[in-house]
Parts: C-alpha cells; sequence; structure tokens
C-alpha cells in the first residue's frame, strides 16, 4: 500500500511540474505571438495548474527514469490546441491584411506610372475622349488607353467576364451594384489576377470631390478587386477606388475629400474613403 501511495504522488508530483512549466511556456508564446491573448491564456493555465489537488513536498528527480505519463501528455496536448485556437485565427487575419495592404499599394503604384506613361506618350488626360459621366464608350477610351501601359491579360470593355457576377458590397454590408453587368464600367483583368474597373464623371475632367486642385478636376473613378475572382467582394476589405484626376491617380479619402471624407472609413459607412486609410496608415484596422 505504500509503495502505491509513493507511486501515486510521484506522478502526481510530475504532473505539477509539467503544469508549471507548460503555463510559463503558454505565457512566453503568447507575449510573442498576440498581446491580446496573454489573460485569456493566462487565466486557463491557471485552471489547469488548480486542477492538480496535490502539493508536492520534493522537487521532482530528474534522474528516476520514468517517461512521461498519459495525463502529462493530455494536458500538454490539451495547452497546445489552446494555443492554436487562439493564435492562429489572429495569425490568418494578420497574413491577409497584410497582402491586402501590399495589393492595394502595389496597383497605386501601377496605375500612377501607366497614367504618367500615357499621359507622356498620348496627350493630357483630359483629351482621352471620356464622352460624358456614366458613358461606357468614354470609360472604354480610358481604360483603352491606359492598357498599353498595364499587363493586362483580358480587356472586356463594357461586356462581361472579366468580374464576379455579384453585386458589390459596401463595408456597411449594404448591396452597391452588379459592374459585371453594367455597360457604364469598363473592366480588365491584370496578369496577377488583379480586376480593373473604370467609370467615366466628366468628359472635360472638371467633376470635383474636394479643396485641392486634383479633386476639382476629377475624370473618372479606377477601381480594383485586390484577390481576383475570390471574395468577399467588399469595399474595404478587397475593393479599393481611386480618382483619375488632371493631376494624377488619387486615393478616395484623403483629408481634402467632401464627398468620402476619412471619417467615412468605418464599418457603419460604404468605406470608400478606405483606400486612403490603407497607403496612408499601412494596416486595415477600420476593420477591428
Amino acid at each position: 500500500m505504500k509503495n502505491l501511495v509513493h507511486t501515486y504522488k510521484k506522478v502526481l508530483t510530475k504532473i505539477d511540474y509539467s503544469c508549471v512549466i507548460a503555463r510559463l511556456q503558454v505565457l512566453n508564446l503568447a507575449k510573442i505571438t498576440h498581446q491580446s491573448n496573454l489573460s485569456h491564456v493566462s487565466k486557463l493555465a491557471r485552471l489547469l495548474r488548480t486542477l492538480i489537488i496535490f502539493k508536492p513536498t520534493q522537487p521532482m528527480s530528474n534522474n528516476d527514469g520514468r517517461a512521461f505519463t498519459l495525463a502529462e501528455v493530455l494536458i500538454t496536448l490539451g495547452i497546445i490546441g489552446v494555443i492554436a485556437a487562439l493564435t492562429i485565427p489572429t495569425l490568418v487575419k494578420n497574413s491577409e491584411e497584410i497582402a491586402t495592404v501590399s495589393r492595394v499599394k502595389k496597383a497605386y503604384s501601377i496605375f500612377s506610372q501607366a497614367y504618367i506613361s500615357a499621359e507622356t506618350n498620348e496627350g493630357p488626360i483630359d483629351t482621352w475622349n471620356w464622352i460624358a459621366s456614366d458613358d461606357g464608350t468614354g470609360a472604354t477610351n480610358a481604360l483603352n488607353i491606359l492598357a498599353k501601359y498595364l499587363k493586362i491579360s483580358k480587356n472586356c470593355g463594357t461586356a462581361t467576364g472579366c468580374l464576379p457576377d455579384v453585386s458589390i458590397k459596401n463595408l456597411d454590408n449594404l448591396n452597391s451594384i452588379n459592374q459585371n453587368n453594367d455597360t457604364k464600367y469598363a473592366k480588365a483583368i491584370l496578369d496577377d489576377g488583379t480586376l480593373l474597373i473604370i467609370i467615366s464623371r466628366s468628359p472635360n475632367c472638371k467633376n470635383s470631390r474636394g479643396t485641392t486642385l486634383a479633386l476639382q478636376n476629377i475624370c473618372g473613378f479606377i477601381s480594383v478587386d485586390t484577390n481576383g475572382f475570390q471574395g468577399p467582394n467588399q469595399v474595404g476589405k478587397d475593393y479599393f477606388d481611386f480618382y483619375i484626376t488632371r493631376y494624377g491617380i488619387i486615393p478616395i479619402g484623403t483629408v481634402d475629400e467632401i464627398s468620402y471624407p476619412p471619417s467615412n472609413c468605418n464599418k457603419a459607412d460604404t468605406g470608400k474613403a478606405c483606400t486612403a486609410w490603407v497607403l496612408q496608415k499601412g494596416n486595415m484596422d477600420y476593420l477591428d
């Protein structure tokens, strides 16, 4: 009987010791991966610790020759599972956000370069025959000029086939419009899978949306779906808008904006202004 009690105490001693070490490891990992998970993981580790009711009076020997017990393995696996449940979604979200921010910056860069090249070789942007506001032919004229300086795999003009056949949702989750079927929009697919949409706003580039010279000389909009035909097809998440002006490509949502000021970038509004947020701040914290 004494031998049985002694063996029982040794097992509990090892479990107790393992829990203390595991708790320290969990806390350390939480600090490294995501600080907001720290309190939750700490509470869990303390709970696991209290499940071991025996308090050892002597330290565990490192030379007792025993292997890990089933209880130790189960506790360790349980802690690993909780760590994964708490940290993996955060890591995936952060990875997706970094990828989206990178794609928006890339789109802004290549559009700006294409704009400069097009104006140099094709003439001023207000001579690109925008025709009229919401005119599909005018949007196609602009797209065809810019396409010469972009790597485009498919140019649909105003036809279908370059966009998913769904309505783009605003950030507030209200439906916007199915641009795939709307002939006001000229559409294309870039070589990297980015979807490109252009709409005309003024035949002489005089549409006004803000207080700066550029925002008072807008020709049209250029929009991108950064992850192609994948979802969620939503403004501020994978869909972002820019102005095409006589003075360059301007992200929607700058401080000089009137139509879509920076305050528009929130989950209770359309989210059009989130393009400027992403470019200026390099994150998508407005989704938190």
